[in-house]
């Protein structure tokens, strides 16, 4: 077969616009965006683990949201006719609800859209550099079907999208569409996260195992290694984890989940490198550190969880509720 057509059906726009002589603009914003934050220093829980998500802005009292608004109308009738040829007065089309996100360094936003509502729109006012990027996903991929993992991606194969904004961007994209803001760095401080988990892991499973370790696991391997030991870290490390998220202001249950899956693979991860260590006639590298031995004897279980979690990209679970 020589000849065949694509359709490519179902598509997702997002529409990108610079907005001209956004500097005295983005001036105001921030002015009244930081009066907010005076007046509501706590600011609201969404979709927001870190930032500060505003109040909702006053459209019909303030003027700067209302003149913000305005500018944001004009191109929201052009994309409502124009572009999308939905079949509504664009005199008609309305912004519902504006509010501002502040994210500090490894601030992040979950995945997420926003129901009840045609279009949904980002802007940004200060964007300092290495402030990170907001990241679209295909609303076609469901839980339920199966999807073939990407190779190249292309405008038929892409499944996600990130977009690296400037100050002065506005996107406008459909409401269905579900998208997160990541914060640039984050995988520094993914290996910061495994580095505590594996170390409360290794260090609740040797005094668990020390006060109430009665089975072991692998006499020959390890012989420190009890089943009650491997229990409480699955019960410690999660909670752990949990806590420390909690207290950070991060979503809780996928830094439960995370601590979950990082405590068996750090255990086989461990008991692999004691083998090794066995062949060796090497028990640890040093008595340093309670529960590890030595500061290298840290990196067996890091590197059997930090291989895991890259293999089987698990980062969407910090997206979790």
């Amino acid at each position: 077969m020589k000849n065949y057509n694509v359709y490519k059906l179902f598509p997702t726009p997002i529409y990108h616009f610079e907005i001209e002589n956004f500097k005295k603009l983005n001036i105001e914003l921030e002015s009244y965006i930081l009066d907010l934050k005076k007046k509501d220093k706590d600011g609201q829980r969404k979709s927001n683990y870190g930032g500060w998500h505003s109040p909702f802005f006053d459209q019909k009292n303030d003027n700067t949201p209302k003149k913000f608004a305005s500018i944001i109308q004009n191109l929201l009738k052009k994309i409502f006719t124009d572009e999308m040829g939905w079949k509504y007065n664009p005199d008609k089309v309305k912004i519902t609800v504006m509010w501002s996100i502040i994210n500090k360094k490894d601030s992040f936003n979950i995945q997420h859209n926003h129901p009840n509502a045609y279009l949904s729109a980002s802007y940004y006012v200060k964007v300092p550099k290495n402030s990170g990027n907001i990241k679209f996903f295909d609303p076609k991929v469901q839980k339920n079907i199966r999807y073939p993992k990407i190779k190249n991606y292309t405008d038929t194969s892409a499944v996600i999208t990130e977009i690296t904004p400037k100050e002065g961007d506005l996107l406008i994209f459909p409401a269905f569409t579900a998208a997160t803001w990541i914060y640039v760095n984050w995988n520094s401080s993914i290996l910061l996260l495994i580095i505590l988990g594996v170390s409360i892991a290794d260090t609740s499973a040797y005094f668990v195992g020390k006060k109430l370790g009665k089975t072991q696991l692998l006499a020959n391997t390890s012989p420190g290694k009890t089943l009650e030991g491997l229990i409480g870290a699955c019960v410690i490390t999660p909670i752990s984890l949990a806590l420390i998220a909690f207290f950070l202001d991060y979503q809780f249950i996928g830094f439960f989940i995370f601590g979950l899956i990082l405590t068996p693979i750090s255990f086989i991860g461990d008991i692999v490198f004691s083998y090794v260590k066995r062949c060796r006639n090497k028990k640890d590298s040093s008595n340093l550190i309670p529960g590890h031995g030595g500061f290298i004897d840290l990196l067996d279980g890091t590197i059997a969880v930090l291989t895991f979690f890259i293999a089987y990209d698990l980062s969407d679970i910090f997206n979790l509720r």
